[in-house]
């Protein structure tokens, strides 16, 4: 009976240093297992910070590489406006832009009042002999330059008519009328009176406000304001 009782207190025992050790394997496995996770929740925590890290160094550095080539774009910007500076004065050094004796320069061109009066047409042959031609206007500025070349109140001619058409004013270059300072009530053709009739040739009268131009017959003589370009020198 003795050895009955010896053995199932030896098979419990057995079961329970058993039982123990599988618990205490189990404890060691929870045990490291949470090690793993705690190590890997650490190292999850540190590769993020480092990709913080890295992203923000990144960021930094585009930052710093726009603002070094917008800095570089500026030098480069005024380094080219200094190089077109020097060149333009070289330009002007060596080409100096002129009028010849008597012409008056305006921008680009020159200009020339006639010393005689004669019709239109005598007026337009004069500048081509001089290699010029009946002034064109072509800007606000350049028709105030014109309003004030000589005394007040001074006709002049001007390159343009409707000789060819009645009411379709062309310049002497060919190119239709489309900026224009005409009088009040002009051009008038001369009006109802006969004796004022077929006015097909414009002139400028000098010294008065913007708008002074009119249309008189080509054959009345007027003085005349020829055009032509700059020569270099």
């Amino acid at each position: 009976m003795e050895d009955i009782y010896i053995n199932v207190e030896d098979e419990n025992s057995t079961k329970m240093r058993s039982f123990i050790s599988e618990k205490e394997t189990c404890q060691q496995t929870e045990k490291r297992r949470h090690c793993y996770v705690v190590f890997l929740g650490i190292l999850c925590f540190f590769l993020l910070f480092s990709l913080i890290v890295l992203g923000t160094h990144h960021r930094l550095s585009m930052w710093r590489s726009a603002a070094d080539l917008a800095k570089m774009k500026a030098q480069l910007i005024t380094e080219k406006e200094l190089l077109n500076a020097s060149l333009i004065q070289i330009s002007q050094k060596q080409n100096r832009v002129v009028c010849p004796p008597g012409w008056r320069m305006f921008g680009c061109n020159c200009y020339l009042v006639s010393n005689e009066s004669n019709t239109w047409r005598k007026g337009q042959k004069d500048c081509r002999n001089r290699e010029a031609r009946l002034v064109v206007v072509d800007s606000t500025e350049e028709q105030t330059f014109l309003s004030g070349l000589t005394e007040e109140g001074t006709y002049l001619w001007i390159g343009l008519s409707d000789s060819n058409a009645e009411g379709e004013w062309k310049w002497v270059s060919g190119s239709r009328l489309t900026l224009s300072f005409w009088r009040a009530q002009q051009p008038d053709d001369g009006g109802d009176t006969g004796r004022f009739r077929d006015e097909d040739c414009a002139h400028i009268t000098t010294g008065t406000n913007s708008s002074n131009w009119n249309d008189l017959s080509c054959n009345t003589n007027l003085q005349w304001i020829c055009e032509r370009d700059h020569i270099m020198k």
